[in-house]
């Protein structure tokens, strides 16, 4: 992996996380912590990854994305997949490659419909004329019901 952005201790731990993280007693037990529970996004990827790894990928992710701190973000609520995956498979990455295997064959988990094309199931959408013409729409609308 060619990039600055992380130091090689920061690149080994994301290749190594496969084999040096380990399930976590309690989510194998089905019994989940409250420790997990109430687990931040931030912590949740430092113990997979590393502290830089949180500070230079997550956070600017997360801020990007959710507008918020990964210190104050659950991570069970904010990335509930990757929750999952850490939960069933112990490994974030190991649990990717399992889960995405496993569902080459099934339509349902890879999103395809019977013609093999690809359903988006969270769509992102835009007006045509963009943000501004929802803005703009509001207060005719309004008018015409007052």
């Amino acid at each position: 992996m060619k990039t600055s952005v992380l130091s090689t201790k920061s690149k080994l731990a994301l290749f190594l996380e496969p084999f040096l993280y380990k399930k976590s007693k309690t989510r194998n037990s089905g019994k989940v912590s409250d420790e997990h529970l109430s687990e931040s996004v931030g912590s949740f990827f430092e113990r997979h990854f590393g502290r830089e790894v949180v500070d230079y990928l997550i956070d600017p992710f997360v801020a990007g994305t959710s507008a918020g701190d990964p210190e104050s973000l659950s991570i069970r609520h904010a990335f509930p997949a990757l929750w999952n995956l850490e939960g069933k498979y112990g490994s974030i990455i190991v649990g990717a490659i399992l889960s995405k295997l496993t569902a080459k064959g099934d339509p349902v988990k890879t999103g395809s419909d019977s013609s093999g094309k690809r359903r988006n199931r969270r769509a992102s959408f835009s007006f045509h004329g963009g943000m501004q013409s929802l803005i703009n729409a509001l207060p005719m609308k309004l008018e015409m019901i007052m």
